[in-house]
């Protein structure tokens, strides 16, 4: 059965229409009750995108999202599929959606026959805990509103969420909002370029809880420009990190970048013990070497010849390597095992390296010297 789709130019016509008749038509989510500027070339219109974020006083945190997006056209249809991403430690406590038609009265309620499970493996990986559900509520006839609802579960500060009002740049949004409530101890961090102060407020609740909240409405769509500096961008991003967090018996701090550095070389202490034989090896391989240059480059040609990469993430093994004695007996490792497997040869050979973690991939990341946090994805050695 082919679906029915109203072309821009004639909604436009109906919604006018409708609107002259009876301007608020009956229900909250109507199509007719959009900003008819907003409707002339984008293919959808994101009614509300709100993010609430609970902390607990134990250090764990719960994310409340909800978006409503009013869906016209064929390309904006994957809007109307929710992805909701857990692990064993991230926990979905609760995904509801529904659809309404252009009047904003419901027409689908999402059920358990709407979801479903996959893992979620990088291609990179042989084994992860990471998996997603799909909540699938896309229609044929448009228009239509769909409405998600979530909450997730997180054991740690170290996750927390940046909030983004506007996800989609070519997608106007009527209203966004982030919301942060935390214990006036647990010491969070905020920071933005792009989100002006008029924004924000902030409130102190009842238990020694405070509540920090942006909104920002009316935001229109635009397309971003694939060669503009990063600094320039105009895709706005409040940035949040943990001062104080512990992940998996692991205590850290993220508010400066030595208490990071920190916590990073505690992850990787005691992890470059190398057998006496590959102790023995590394000093045969740089035996009459005379730079440096070359000692590290016959290093690091054992090091192909003898591993492979092997990637297994599992919790707190997405940030600490294996042991080096590990990597030595079975022959592989992640990009951290390798590094860390690689330094601690040079080590032996009396050549010094620095463990570094670095962004991997085609798009750029800026990193705010200003806001320490973890804005990174891969290891190295320098």
């Amino acid at each position: 059965m082919k679906g029915k789709m109203i072309s821009g130019n004639a909604f436009l016509l109906c919604l006018c229409l409708l609107t002259a008749i009876q301007p608020s038509f009956g229900q909250k989510y109507a199509a007719t009750t959009i900003n008819p500027e907003h409707i002339k070339n984008a293919p959808a219109v994101i009614r509300e995108d709100i993010q609430e974020v609970v902390v607990e006083a134990g250090g764990g945190f719960s994310v409340k999202s909800k978006m409503v997006v009013t869906i016209f056209k064929k390309e904006a249809n994957d809007l109307g599929l929710l992805q909701v991403d857990y692990t064993n430690k991230i926990k979905i406590k609760s995904i509801d959606g529904r659809v309404y038609d252009m009047m904003g009265s419901v027409i689908k309620k999402g059920g358990k026959s709407d979801i479903s499970d996959y893992s979620n493996f990088n291609s990179f990986s042989i084994y992860e805990d990471n998996r997603i559900k799909l909540m699938d509520l896309r229609q044929l006839d448009f228009p239509y509103t769909v409405e998600f609802e979530y909450e997730v579960e997180y054991p740690n500060l170290f996750f927390l969420p940046n909030w983004y009002p506007q996800s989609y740049p070519n997608i106007p949004v009527e209203i966004a909002q982030g919301k942060y409530t935390y214990p006036k101890a647990t010491k969070l961090r905020f920071f933005s370029k792009t989100i002006e102060d008029k924004h924000f407020t902030s409130n102190e609740l009842e238990g020694g809880l405070v509540e920090k909240s942006w909104k920002i409405e009316n935001l229109e769509a635009f397309e971003p420009e694939i060669m503009l500096p990063l600094e320039e961008s105009p895709v706005k991003v409040l940035f949040v990190g943990a001062s104080e967090f512990e992940y998996e018996g692991f205590k850290g701090d993220l508010s400066s970048w030595e208490s990071m550095g920190k916590w990073i070389a505690s992850l990787n202490s005691g992890k470059d013990i190398l057998t006496p034989q590959l102790k023995a090896k590394v000093n045969e391989i740089v035996s009459g070497l005379e730079t440096t240059e070359e000692k590290i480059k016959a290093i690091y040609e054992y090091l192909q010849k003898n591993t492979r990469y092997v990637s297994i993430q599992l919790g707190i093994g997405g940030f600490m390597p294996f042991e080096a004695l590990t990597v030595e007996k079975y022959g592989y490792g992640d990009c951290k095992a390798l590094s860390n497997f690689m330094g601690a040869m040079l080590k032996e050979a009396g050549i010094p390296s620095n463990y570094a973690l670095i962004y991997g991939g085609e798009s750029k990341r800026k990193v705010y010297e200003e806001f320490p946090r973890s804005y990174f994805n891969h290891a190295i050695l320098a």
